[in-house]
């Protein structure tokens, strides 16, 4: 591509997402680490991608998507979240 900068993919660890108080990082979704593995199972939360042999981690772009629609008050009945499909069961938050 001339003239034009590669885009590389960002990715979110669990910790960037759910916060790391012993380290000074805020939550980005404050939910603990077992909802958020049985959302992510349940299809409720995004999927990860494997970034390494022993790592996983999520795409910026979907977890940004996810805040805001949290943020807005999205009926998850209308639109699955990001990693999820038309048939996936959802749940609402409370």
């Amino acid at each position: 591509m001339k003239g034009r900068a590669a885009v590389k993919e960002k990715y979110m660890t669990i910790h960037m997402i759910l916060g790391n108080p012993n380290k000074g990082i805020p939550a980005v979704i404050p939910v603990s680490r077992r909802k958020w593995l049985k959302g992510v199972e349940s299809g409720i939360y995004p999927k990860p991608v494997r970034v390494s042999s022993r790592s996983l981690a999520w795409k910026a772009k979907d977890i940004e998507r996810l805040v805001k629609e949290l943020e807005d008050g999205h009926d998850k009945k209308e639109t699955p979240l990001p990693g999820q499909t038309e048939g996936t069961k959802q749940i609402k938050q409370t």
